[in-house]
């Protein structure tokens, strides 16, 4: 017999960590030694000793106890496991790993990690498993039956985070007794059933415990993989003739079914050497069918409780079920957050703006053209997306409703009440749906809750407002953002970075993301473009901590410039995702429900694509100043409040900003190709084929970087340097590290926006009408109106005005250009009621103080600044 001690020596002493025990030679079953899984060692004495006490033993590495994950991917012929493979890694991608190949052809992929128990498609997919122990390579099965070898001899990667979402869902459903561990009814076991009934089983006798009898050997056989069904027949067969009485047929198919529901293990075939295989140590006695009946009956009566906690639900106390169902949701989110080092998103209960909200990733998919999709999807320039503009896989907030919260409290809480007991005796408790005043109080009244406030949910490592780095997975407390990596492993985050990383961070992204985009300056403004770009990828990862920040615009001359993958690259830095662009309505309600919708859902940002129209509304203006943004929900008279902390974004044509307000809440790049699209590819004048496809490949990094970078300017750089813009928590911390690193400031790349606009540009052709027609006397609003060419500057102003202007709008349009600076000599200004001569309002021209540039052009003016006598 092949000696195999060397094989398991070797072993540990490459892998200390891990943790090895013995399995009869020859085969991957059954384990030679009790509690496998918890007393497997690594010390070469006991290994040494195991050896000696069974020569040519297998030798199993216990997953839990060695902190691996062991996907088992199986090949056979017949079998679904590669498909099953293809379609996940499609879907989330396997990290490369330590590999090894089973004698049948099948992987075995590890990763060290929490390890996950899951067979099936209760855990990865059909023929996909994560089973509690496999062969160590060197192993073999039978003679001829093949050996486990080693195909990739490299270091095992770590698991990725997507694991434990799939894993974590299809868990939560182990205990489901309609589900089997195994195959079920394969010959060995039922060759194995058929001789047990005949010969070992103890018969059911009548008034010595029969019924229980009965039952328990009908938990055995689905113990054993045995159907029910097939069961039945059985026990009919082989079973019936010993018991005194015999069973009727019916009777004894319904103690089969009693047992079923009943029975041991979670699963069907659960104590079966394949399932041991994945689970813990077998027992290899025969089923215990004889005892005291009560003893038996209690048993019963115990699997037969509800593992739920109760929650009693008294006449005039629904206030302390209130209280004890917040206590037990709260107490599970607890344990899913501790659970496998992350947190689960799928059933936890926040509060936020007033209201009861969950998180929502939008997992829903089908198969189409032979790949995975979102269900109800459509297609928005190339990127797949749900008619509410949500790319897939997409993270947002949904506020809870009543069927959503009876469901949840259902499934993990039983509740009872009161129900009449027997006349002249107390009430006695019974399970009852959940109480719809509960749901309904617990939905309405906020002043009771006990859930954590949500701020934000991020997808990737961000700063804190007091600029530490927040990276664990879950919701923080301190910040009140839930944090959920998705299926991407983040690096560990340098909190104390020096001055010289931090620049070769900011080189970093610069180079590797903005290098290929051919930014155009006018002339002083010569590396805005640039700057403004790269400060929009700074922004991105921590936006959510800043109560307001600028927007930011992609502007070119052409389509095919590439202004719309700029701005879809700090998204995808953001979330790991390609954002789908969503219109620009010009209808100011279609934009306010757009916006609201986004702030409200959580998201992470905001993308117009392709806008034609000019960019402006008050909506936008609120969204862009105001920390939170205040509305009326879709469909409702109910207020909306939810935080502004999205990331705006306008990519645009010849971009054009409307109004005072909007020109001084967006930054603006300007990209401007000199050569085709076409040419460009042909010249290699990108860096990345796929510049987004790149950034998600590279996140991790990327967003290391963005961290490294802004820790590094706040440990290092100037302290309590002034904002340069409208946004100061923005300016404080983006505008001012970019110039620290050399950067012109990006809060420039608002002048070319405010040079360029159209609202402006008609303000402007008012002032010099007015002053070709008026000079700087005094005038009214009636007295513009009656002049048709001061009429029609006026109403180019604004949009609203349709047909003959009235007074009324003249006096509100003169009222809005006062104090006004438009690059004239010249403003508007309010006649002080001193010099009125009725009491009406009057308004006139008066000089601007410009420089001297605009001296000779106007000989009033002249007048007006230096006297008559210059």
């Amino acid at each position: 017999m092949t000696e195999t001690l060397p094989i398991a020596l070797d072993y540990v002493a490459i892998n200390p960590g891990r943790y090895l025990f013995p399995i009869k030679a020859g085969s991957k079953f059954p384990p030679l030694i009790k509690n496998n899984l918890a007393d497997a060692s690594n010390d070469p004495e006991q290994l040494t000793a195991w050896a000696k006490k069974w020569p040519g033993a297998n030798w199993g590495v216990a997953h839990a106890k060695s902190s691996l994950l062991v996907v088992d991917v199986d090949q056979k012929t017949g079998k679904e496991g590669e498909r099953t493979f293809d379609a996940l890694d499609i879907e989330y991608g396997f990290p490369e790993t330590e590999e090894n190949r089973t004698p049948s052809g099948g992987r075995h992929l590890v990763y060290e990690g929490a390890h996950v128990f899951a067979l099936g498609e209760n855990g990865f997919g059909k023929d996909i498993d994560s089973p509690n122990y496999s062969l160590i390579p060197g192993s073999v099965l039978g003679d001829n039956g093949g050996e486990y070898v080693s195909v990739k001899a490299i270091p095992a990667a770590p698991a990725p985070a997507w694991f434990y979402d799939v894993l974590r869902a299809a868990n939560s459903r182990l205990a489901d007794a309609g589900v089997a561990a195994v195959e079920l009814d394969k010959p060995e076991n039922v060759a194995w059933a058929v001789d047990f009934l005949k010969f070992d089983a103890e018969p059911a006798i009548e008034s010595n415990g029969g019924d229980f009898q009965t039952v328990k050997i009908a938990m055995g056989l689905r113990d054993r993989g045995i159907s029910e069904g097939l069961a039945f027949e059985l026990m009919a067969d082989h079973y019936n003739s010993r018991c005194e009485p015999r069973w009727e047929a019916d009777d004894l198919r319904k103690k089969v079914e009693n047992g079923f529901t009943y029975a041991n293990q979670s699963q069907a075939g659960g104590k079966t050497a394949e399932a041991d295989f994945a689970q813990e140590a077998i027992d290899v006695s025969i089923i215990p069918t004889q005892g005291d009946p009560d003893v038996i009956a209690e048993e019963v009566e115990q699997r037969a409780k509800p593992k739920r906690p109760t929650v009693k639900v008294l006449p005039g106390l629904l206030h302390d079920a209130m209280d004890a169902t917040q206590a037990i949701l709260l107490k599970q989110a607890e344990r899913q957050t501790n659970k496998n080092g992350g947190s689960t998103i799928s059933d936890q209960i926040f509060q936020r703006s007033g209201h009861l909200v969950r998180l929502n990733r939008n997992l829903h998919v089908k198969r189409k053209g032979g790949r995975l999709v979102p269900a109800d999807t459509r297609v928005v320039d190339g990127v797949l997306v749900d008619a509410q503009y949500q790319e897939a896989k997409a993270l947002t907030i949904r506020e809870i409703n009543a069927p959503w919260l009876a469901t949840r409290l259902g499934r993990a809480i039983e509740y009872l009440g009161p129900s009449a007991g027997k006349p002249g005796k107390k009430p006695i408790l019974k399970p009852k749906d959940v109480p719809p005043n509960l749901v309904k109080q617990l939905i309405g009244d906020e002043t009771q809750w006990q859930f954590p406030q949500l701020f934000a949910i991020i997808e990737a490592p961000t700063l804190r407002a007091d600029g530490s780095v927040l990276s664990e997975p879950g919701y923080d407390p301190q910040s009140g953002m839930f944090f959920d990596p998705g299926s991407t492993a983040f690096p560990k985050i340098n909190p104390n970075p020096s001055a010289a990383e931090g620049r070769a961070a900011v080189r970093y992204i610069d180079d590797e993301v903005l290098s290929s985009f051919p930014f155009q300056d006018a002339e002083g403004y010569e590396g805005v473009s640039r700057s403004v770009a790269l400060a929009m990828l700074l922004t991105a990862p921590v936006r959510r901590i800043l109560p307001t920040a600028p927007a930011f615009a992609a502007d070119s001359n052409e389509p095919e410039s590439g202004k719309s993958e700029l701005l879809k690259a700090a998204v995808a830095l953001m979330t790991g995702r390609e954002i789908a662009g969503h219109p620009f309505s010009e209808n100011e309600e279609e934009r306010r429900k757009a916006i609201g919708t986004a702030f409200s859902e959580g998201r992470p940002a905001l993308l117009f694509d392709n806008v034609t129209s000019v960019i402006e509304g008050p909506s936008l203006e609120m969204a862009l100043t105001m920390p939170i943004f205040e509305d009326r929900k879709l469909g409702s008279h109910e207020g909306l409040s939810a935080p502004t902390n999205t990331l705006m974004l306008f990519s645009a044509n010849h971009l054009s900003v409307g109004g005072n307000g909007m020109s001084t809440r967006i930054l603006a790049s300007r990209i401007v190709p000199t050569k085709s699209l076409p040419e460009r590819f042909a010249d290699g004048d990108f860096k990345h084929d796929s510049l987004i496809g790149w950034i998600i490949e590279n996140r991790p990094r990327l967003i290391a970087a963005v961290l490294t970078a802004l820790r590094a300017f706040i440990l290092h750089g100037p302290k309590g340097a002034k904002p340069t813009s409208r946004f100061p928590e923005w300016s404080r911390l983006i505008a001012n590290a970019l110039v620290w690193y050399g950067y012109p400031d990006p809060v420039r790349g608002g002048d070319a926006v405010r040079r360029d606009d159209p609202v402006k540009e008609a303000q402007r052709d008012v002032l010099r009408e007015w002053r070709a027609l008026f000079g700087y006397r005094s005038v009214t609003a009636a007295m513009v109106r009656g002049s048709a060419e001061m009429r029609d500057a006026v109403a180019a102003c604004d949009k609203r005005v349709r047909g003959d202007v009235s007074s009324q709008q003249i006096a509100a349009q003169l009222k809005n250009l006062e104090g006004v600076r438009l690059d004239l000599p010249y403003i508007v200004q309010r006649v002080p009621d001193g010099r009125k001569r009725r009491h009406e309002a009057r308004w006139e021209l008066v000089p601007s103080g410009m420089p001297d540039e605009f001296e000779g052009d106007d000989p009033e003016l002249d007048a007006l600044l230096y006297g008559t006598g210059r």
